[in-house]
């Protein structure tokens, strides 16, 4: 049971950090989009 619950919290953990991975590159293409705009 404890075995579950850890692997359900890794499991969590780990997708919380793969959305925050994405969306940080998402938002610095987008920076670097917009900066190459307006040069």
């Amino acid at each position: 049971m404890y075995v579950a619950l850890g692997r359900h919290l890794f499991a969590q953990k780990f997708r919380i950090l793969y959305k925050v991975i994405i969306y940080t590159l998402i938002d610095f293409l987008n920076i670097t989009n917009t900066a190459k705009i307006l040069t």
